[in-house]
């Protein structure tokens, strides 16, 4: 485990690129494409808020988890905390954390892969917020390029969330391997840094 940071360029999807986009194919080149569900985005919109420009809204049918389901199974309170899953080819297991009366209590809950798939997921349509990627740089675990990054963003940076580059973000990420024809954009393209922990 370790720092994990990304430069990539993106940009806004291409009407035929949206209209023939499913699931599925974001599966096999999740390399591409990024997708986050709309719904879930809502407490956490500022962690793509410089992305707006590149989004586009897809709706899409994706395989769920029916959590509710699980919570009333597993016999915890809807208040409970998932605190880990565990997947295996065989087994799917989950830990929740809750306390009653001022008493911590866990609970785990495992169950069949096949009991998993056939009792607890299921399809829906859905709206994506998805965007084109390409990643232009990597780098783990260097302290010093993310010291630098974090002051010439001027704001706050979080795991997870992807952040324009200005412009002498990108000399640092230039001066760190990134090669210059690829930071190179037209005006429908941007350079983002994306940290994932």
């Amino acid at each position: 485990m370790g720092l994990d940071m990304y430069a990539f360029k993106v940009r806004k999807l291409t009407e035929a690129e949206a209209a023939s986009l499913t699931m599925t194919k974001l599966d096999d080149i999740p390399s591409v494409f990024n997708a986050f569900l709309v719904s879930d985005v809502k407490d956490r919109k500022h962690l793509i808020a410089d992305l707006t420009p590149y989004l586009t809204t897809v709706r899409m049918i994706a395989t769920f988890v029916n959590f509710k389901k699980i919570i009333e199974d597993a016999g915890v309170p809807n208040d409970a905390v998932l605190c880990g899953e565990h997947m295996s080819p065989s087994e799917v297991g989950f830990s929740f954390s809750w306390k009653n009366n001022g008493e911590h209590i866990d609970k785990s809950f495992t169950m069949s892969f096949s009991e998993y798939c056939e009792k607890y997921l299921y399809e829906s349509d859905a709206d994506f917020f998805v965007f084109a990627r390409r990643e232009i740089g990597c780098w783990r675990n260097y302290d010093a390029l993310q010291e630098k990054l974090y002051d010439l963003y001027g704001g706050v940076i979080e795991n997870c969330g992807f952040y324009s580059c200005n412009d002498d973000m990108i000399d640092e990420m230039v001066k760190s391997g990134v090669s210059e024809d690829s930071v190179s954009c037209n005006d429908e393209e941007g350079i983002f840094y994306h940290e994932w922990y």
